[in-house]
């Protein structure tokens, strides 16, 4: 209700006014309510969005297992990064300019220092002894040992010469295998012989990497990484070898063969597989009559 003696309105004011008062009441009372949600679930940043440019959230980061910037720059497309200098393909390194929070990169002057050594043993024997009545023995044996370190060092200044980064990474690896075999045949009625034989290996890598830097636009980083890999493999097979004719042979055989794998680290779980298979064999071989030297050769097998 509208008072005149507040709003000083002539009485047929007043009256006009309420004339028009229930209108606007059911106006107000017709406005549905509306609400509006956002979400980037369907945002891409480098599709949506006019001008180009390439978004990497955390998430991918930590996918990744990126440490550093260079780390992420790397996959992208278009980037290429070379030891610790970033520049786009097509451009010397000189016209990439790279910008922290619209500011320049904190390293205009920089020096490095990569030193490695390594020394490596390898051997390799093979022993064939002949046996009584035809049959043979063939041993090989195989080991080889290696070890490098590699030590890199980095200092980066400002251009007022105050010094804004030193780097020190330290990474030694080892490198084992060994291998044996034994190949043995002998025959076993006129037309037929037996061969048999096993294959055992070993392959065992040691490697780490030490990471110390002071930085001053990052926390220090004191960090080491350690990771081991082992591979175990084992063979043993047989074979029937049957000459039918002087210029027919057949041969029937079975192959085991299994490998496992093991990876371990300080900073990953430990991971182990292992797989095996049985291959059979059957192989046959026709020389031709005419002494050319030509033959033909047929086989049918299963393996990994």
């Amino acid at each position: 209700m509208f008072c005149a003696t507040t709003l000083g309105l002539p009485p047929q004011s007043i009256q006009r006014k309420n004339e028009h008062f229930p209108t606007a009441i059911a106006l107000l009372q017709s406005v549905d309510k509306i609400e509006v949600t956002a979400s980037q679930s369907g945002y891409d940043a480098r599709q949506d969005d006019t001008a180009t440019k390439i978004v990497v959230n955390a998430e991918e980061i930590k996918r990744h297992g990126d440490t550093q910037v260079l780390d992420v720059l790397k996959r992208l497309p278009g980037v290429t990064v070379l030891g610790n200098s970033l520049r786009l393909r097509g451009l010397g390194n000189g016209y990439t300019q790279i910008l922290i929070d619209g500011e320049t990169t904190p390293y205009p002057i920089f020096r490095g220092r990569n030193e490695g050594s390594g020394n490596t043993f390898s051997n390799n024997a093979n022993l064939i002894m002949k046996l009584t009545e035809g049959a043979k023995r063939d041993l090989k044996f195989n080991v080889n040992v290696s070890d490098s370190d590699n030590n890199l060092l980095i200092n980066s200044f400002d251009s007022s010469n105050l010094q804004t980064l030193q780097r020190n990474t330290l990474g030694p690896s080892k490198d084992n295998s060994f291998s044996f075999a034994e190949k043995c045949s002998t025959p076993i009625v006129e037309g037929h012989s037996l061969l048999a034989g096993w294959d055992l290996g070993l392959i065992k890598n040691n490697s780490s990497t030490k990471l110390q830097e002071t930085n001053i636009a990052a926390p220090s980083i004191d960090s080491l990484e350690e990771y081991r890999a082992r591979v175990q493999k084992m063979a043993f097979f047989a074979q029937d070898e049957w000459n039918v004719l002087t210029n027919w042979s057949i041969y029937l055989g079975l192959r085991w063969e299994g490998i496992e794998t093991t990876g371990s680290g300080n900073s990953i779980n430990t991971v182990k597989n292992r797989s095996n298979v049985a291959s059979p064999l059957f192989q046959t071989l026709w020389k031709f009559p005419d002494k050319s030297g030509r033959q033909f050769r047929f086989a049918l097998t299963r393996t990994y």
